[in-house]
């Protein structure tokens, strides 16, 4: 069985554990490979160094919107994410967005620069966009028909909004993407819209080291834990566990356009 977990940040992960510990553990429960996201300039150099150092590691260029400074987008971080892309282990753009939890909407208007800057760059690049929506679904569809998004496609990134909005994004092409909290007891009604998202454009993720499935809320998260996600995702489908990390590998493979290094 082979796992892909389309969406983690190990270089803040190594924070909590060994990085080499974080691979192996990641191993040895049939997670093959995972995209490492960045959030910021500071980062993306390390990042992409962390996706150096095993074949079936990615890496992703952008900046999220809660570190969006309030000023414009510059022309310098531009061309700076441009370069990065080139590398040959980056296959996507972002994570980019909007987050109208941490800051309200009326507070938030910079991020709406970002967030076209990312999508412009995405089609520019022929590179899929990574999408971070918090408190913001309207304004995310808004914006991604807007400005074409169609064009790059991407992910719905750690999906947990209503089946407007998933089938919306999907119509525009994009991937849904569901990480642990798909497995917390109360979010019954996210489940329901899991059901219907169809297989071919399903993703897991852990986000890691945040949102820890169920199983292990009392820790940290780690590419590992994907496979509490996949059994509930599994479940949802009515497939065997096997069948539904066939299925979400194939559209990884698909979506960000790579081959697996066996």
């Amino acid at each position: 069985m082979q796992i892909i977990d389309s969406h983690c940040h190990l270089n803040i992960l190594k924070k909590k554990q060994n990085h080499h510990e974080t691979l192996a553990n990641a191993r040895a429960n049939d997670v093959i490979g995972m995209l490492n996201i960045s959030v910021d300039m500071e980062t993306i150099e390390e990042v992409i160094s962390q996706a150096q150092l095993q074949e079936n590691i990615w890496a992703s260029v952008g900046i999220h919107p809660c570190h969006c400074p309030t000023s414009p987008m510059s022309d310098v971080d531009i061309q700076a994410i441009k370069k990065y892309s080139q590398h040959e282990k980056v296959i996507a753009i972002g994570e980019s967005g909007l987050d109208f939890f941490h800051s309200k909407e009326v507070e938030s208007q910079h991020q709406l620069n970002y967030f076209e800057q990312h999508i412009d760059l995405a089609k520019s690049l022929n590179l899929p966009i990574i999408i971070h929506c918090r408190n913001a679904r309207h304004k995310v569809i808004e914006m991604l028909r807007a400005n074409d998004a169609q064009d790059c496609g991407g992910v719905m990134h750690c999906f947990a909004e209503d089946w407007q909005t998933a089938k919306a994004a999907l119509d525009l092409g994009f991937y849904i993407s569901f990480s642990g909290i798909l497995t917390y007891p109360k979010l019954e009604e996210l489940r329901e819209v899991a059901k219907h998202v169809p297989q071919n454009r399903l993703l897991v993720e852990t986000d890691s080291p945040y949102l820890s499935p169920q199983p292990m809320r009392s820790t940290y998260n780690q590419p590992a834990y994907v496979k509490y996600t996949l059994a509930t995702l599994a479940e949802l489908h009515q497939k065997q566990l096997h069948e539904m990390a066939q299925i979400t590998t194939e559209n990884f493979i698909h979506c960000f356009n790579v081959q697996l290094t066996a």
